[in-house]
């Protein structure tokens, strides 16, 4: 075993101990996460429109970014897996060249540089990382600084190479600036760096600041060039210069100061908050619990086992490093939120502004490592002390990929359903429902995936179909909730142009079935949001085409179907139904019985309900309405709808009076007289 207490292999067990820890923190739901947020647009315009499109897309906010994505998706193609596990290698990779950024600085300090990238990688603010497909451009991106930085050192740790290394440096700063915003706060943390690296060179203060600022020139020549270019000919599309604008000049700077303290308070106090207790693991049970800790205490004992030993702690301690470190992290922090003050946007760890905390995590990855460095302690107990933080850290960003696995089954579950209840849609269907439970999708988000499902083709400018929150687009003014009126959405590359007459209306309640109500029968459903009441009777089940479709479905962006379970048989019978095939119905609910499915919720029996009353099995209608009425006493009203619109304009024949009859006291309805 001596051979792991030597220098030369330290090169070796921290990558293999970072990306193990990369594993446990992101990788253990890999085949169980998907698609999300912005990420669905971004693929659908690649389905539709191509290369072409993705870069039409970005050239409104992005459009050097934009290139990045015309690269890496044609390659990696529509799998969720492989966006996985690009954004996870793409995670260790940036924390590995951070920490051979770290080692260029302080050459002796393998320790420091060590810590700081092993914290970096697992930093618990940003906890986006299942959104792969569209942060791992953002860690490009952060690769690209940073080799910037590493490429900028060696031009000054090896002046033979002087000239190809500042191009190379120069080239990889202005792909940072030019493809986004985010990071362009770092780029002024140069001339702080080249401070601490010509510390040999030129031991005086005042020349080694001389001379930073002389080397620093070529890279504020590209910081100059971003900036004319941005301000003055691509300026703002998006978010405006809200934060240093419109103001007096002093309390503009005031704002400034307390923004800059607000910032720090999230990156450096905040993000302990759930660091103990991960309020996931209440939410999703004992198994997360237990995975939970088994990540906890893998980490802690790679993290403790290799900063306890020898092999990071051969070179004699220098506070002076020590002190370099936590004071370069300060300038870290505060001129990465330079973006975010500027436009007004405020830093949170709630989800979707942790994403703003991304260039944050360098600085704070230095400032608690050099804090934790200063700590009078035995380096076992400052291994310790380190294995805790990074551990706990690790097991939050586990625990928080489990919200994204949960998520990708719901999306699955409403993609499938929807599509086994309505194979096909009319053109032009504007689809209006309830916000899911869900933060991390929009009704703009799932608008690519409805028409990817249902117009796998389409290449024009007229979007087929519009996935609309009815809380969301009413308050916007897209959508109107009443009869005979337009709906029009711009979608970047094409306009939706629809009718309310030309709508479904989805409800679905968590743990239950997804509904495409019917005004014919669910008028006095007691479930329905008020919002989606109103909406209810724009719902045309006409709109929904029975042929099935040869595309596949979702299976082309959702992967395999799922397995057909209860919601199966329900969203079959409610087409069957539709189609007025009772038979079948009752076929359904028959297999379904014998697979040993049961409804998750009370009012998915309706179905079957209606289904045996209109093919006379009396008394399976009468026991099934007992059923569900015991259940759910509030259904009393739609049970008697169904009963007395089933009956409508049928004779009775003598075994079905005492079901009837039955049902007659049980539900308090006038059923005889109804049929009379």
């Amino acid at each position: 075993m001596k051979f792991l207490f030597t220098k030369q292999h330290a090169n070796i067990l921290f990558p293999f101990s970072l990306l193990t820890i990369t594993i446990l923190a992101y990788g253990l739901f890999l085949g169980q996460t998907g698609f999300y947020w912005d990420e669905w647009p971004f693929l659908w315009y690649h389905h539709a429109y191509g290369t072409e499109g993705v870069l039409k897309y970005f050239a409104h906010n992005r459009p050097f970014w934009g290139y990045l994505y015309a690269t890496t998706m044609p390659l990696l193609g529509n799998n969720p897996v492989v966006w996985q596990i690009f954004g996870l290698i793409l995670r260790f990779l940036t924390g590995m060249i951070f920490w051979w950024v770290l080692r260029l600085i302080w050459p002796k300090r393998t320790w420091a540089a060590a810590a700081a990238a092993a914290l970096f990688v697992v930093y618990p603010s940003f906890m986006q990382q299942s959104i792969s497909l569209m942060y791992g451009h953002f860690f490009i991106v952060l690769i690209a600084f940073l080799l910037s930085l590493a490429w900028m050192i060696l031009a000054h740790r090896l002046p033979c190479f002087f000239i190809l290394y500042t191009i190379l440096a120069m080239l990889a700063s202005a792909v940072n600036l030019f493809c986004m915003e985010y990071f362009f706060g770092l780029e002024l943390l140069r001339p702080f760096i080249l401070f601490i690296v010509l510390q040999g060179a030129h031991p005086t203060t005042g020349r080694r600041l001389l001379a930073a600022g002389k080397h620093w020139l070529p890279y504020l020549l590209v910081v100059a060039a971003y900036l004319y270019w941005r301000v003055f000919l691509f300026q703002f599309p998006t978010y405006q210069p809200e934060g240093v604008l419109g103001g007096h000049f002093l309390q503009t700077i005031w704002q400034l100061i307390l923004a800059a303290f607000a910032n720090l308070k999230v990156v450096l106090l905040d993000i302990w908050t759930n660091l103990a207790n991960p309020p996931e693991l209440q939410t999703y049970g004992d198994w997360l619990g237990g995975l939970y800790w088994v990540v906890v205490i893998a980490t802690l004992l790679i993290v403790t086992g290799l900063f306890g030993s020898r092999i990071l702690n051969r070179a004699t301690p220098q506070r002076r490093t020590w002190h370099d470190m936590l004071l370069l992290s300060i300038p870290a922090l505060l001129l990465a939120g330079i973006p975010f003050m500027v436009t007004d946007l405020k830093l949170g760890l709630d989800y979707p502004r942790d994403r703003f905390t991304l260039p944050f995590m360098l600085g704070g990855s230095l400032f608690f490592v050099g804090l934790l460095s200063l700590l009078p302690l035995k380096q076992t107990w400052r291994a310790l002390l380190l294995g805790v933080i990074v551990s706990l850290s690790a097991g939050l960003q586990m625990v928080h990929g489990s919200t994204f696995k949960a998520d990708w089954e719901l999306q699955k579950n409403l993609y499938w359903q929807l599509y086994w209840r309505a194979p096909a849609l009319q053109t032009g269907t504007l689809v209006i429902a309830e916000e899911l439970p869900s933060i991390f999708e929009s009704d703009n988000s799932l608008t690519a995936p409805l028409n990817w499902m249902y117009a796998p083709d389409f290449t024009g400018e007229d979007i087929p179909y519009l996935f609309a929150f009815a809380s969301v687009r009413t308050e916007t003014g897209v959508l109107e909730l009443k009869p005979h009126t337009g709906v029009e959405q711009f979608y970047r590359l094409g306009t939706f142009h629809g009718n309310t007459d030309a709508a479904i209306v989805l409800h679905y309640e968590p743990g239950g079935c997804i509904w495409l109500l019917d005004p014919a029968r669910d008028t006095n459903l007691p479930d329905l949001k008020q919002l989606i009441r109103e909406a209810l009777p724009l719902s045309r089940p006409e709109q929904v085409i029975s042929a099935v479709s040869e595309t596949g479905g979702p299976a082309v962006f959702a992967g395999a179907e799922l397995e057909h379970e209860w919601c199966y048989y329900f969203q079959k019978a409610e087409l069957a139904r539709r189609e007025g095939d009772w038979e079948k119905v009752v076929s359904l609910a028959a297999e379904a019985a014998e697979k040993g499915y049961d409804h998750r919720e009370a009012s998915e029996e309706l179905v079957f309900i209606e289904g045996y009353i209109r093919t006379a099995a009396w008394q399976k209608a009468y026991k099934l309405t007992g059923t569900v009425f015991e259940e759910k006493k509030d259904l009393r009203r739609v049970l008697c709808h169904i009963w007395e619109d089933a009956l409508a304009g049928r004779d009775t024949p003598d075994s079905g009076k005492a079901a009837l009859s039955q049902s007659e006291e049980l539900l308090g309805c006038l059923l005889l007289d109804t049929k009379e």
